[in-house]
């Protein structure tokens, strides 16, 4: 089964993609592991419907203090990066997680890998360990899927985040900046050997025609073309989940494709 990382510019609803795709993929029938590998952005649980966030992985670890210890002891002693501890060996599915670090709605599980939470606390770097670790030592069962949420932007490429995936989706709204960005990630799939697929969210329906011409000239061919929602943004702005039937509907019909 497939690990999909979804990747954009700041702003263009990853968090909102992530949940609709997951709940896209729970109607299929499939346990869907969510994983918040954004450091800064607190609001992924809300879009789920729970109340409080779950304990995150690094926090279950003893800390962003202790890993970056244990990252400076392992440098030291030669040895690439520490362990996670959860398992020596890979992580064969949902089930071999432990449960504190879990929320589950349904067959949906919400895992957080760390959030920075206090200001000089130095940079997001140990965080991005963690998570490339748990990417590439984690093992999907049949009938599991585990869909990435991203911080904004392209650092994640940087810190290597990409190499425990087996998807990509460049998710963008329909202005320059975030179409280059998804260039870019497009680009950065493609030369680490990694399918990817452009996605265009929150497209106004007066906004197609002038769209479709520039999408042209710039050689990108989206998989999917999502429409703005007055609904979507009301429930976003308090935090409360939404599930729009229409769009769910798009996303199951692209599965096939992504996984």
């Amino acid at each position: 089964m497939s690990k999909i990382l979804v990747s954009g510019k700041g702003g263009v609803g990853k968090s909102f993609f992530c949940v609709a795709l997951a709940k896209a993929f729970e109607r299929e029938n499939f346990k869907v592991l969510l994983i918040d590998a954004d450091e800064s952005n607190q609001s992924l649980y809300r879009l789920l419907g729970f109340e409080a966030p779950v304990l995150s992985y690094m926090d279950y670890l003893g800390g962003k203090k202790v890993f970056k210890e244990r990252l400076r002891k392992a440098f030291q002693s030669g040895t690439k990066e520490p362990q996670i501890e959860i398992s020596n060996e890979n992580i064969q599915g949902i089930s071999a997680l432990p449960k504190e670090i879990l929320l589950q709605r349904g067959n949906i599980f919400l895992l957080s890998v760390g959030k920075i939470k206090e200001p000089l606390e130095g940079c997001a770097c140990p965080m991005g360990v963690l998570g490339r670790e748990l990417l590439e030592r984690f093992k999907p069962l049949q009938g599991e899927v585990v869909i990435i949420d991203t911080e904004a932007g392209l650092e994640h490429f940087g810190r290597g985040l990409e190499k425990g995936v087996d998807k990509i989706i460049a998710l963008s709204e329909p202005y320059l900046d975030a179409l280059e960005v998804a260039q870019k990630i497009l680009e950065f799939a493609q030369s680490m050997g990694k399918p990817a697929y452009l996605i265009l969210n929150k497209v106004p329906e007066e906004m197609k025609e002038n769209l479709s011409s520039f999408l042209l000239e710039w050689g990108l061919n989206p998989l999917l073309i999502l429409p703005w929602k007055k609904e979507i943004y009301l429930n976003s702005l308090y935090g409360k989940s939404y599930e729009e039937e229409s769009i769910l509907l798009k996303l199951q019909k692209i599965i096939p494709e992504i996984l």
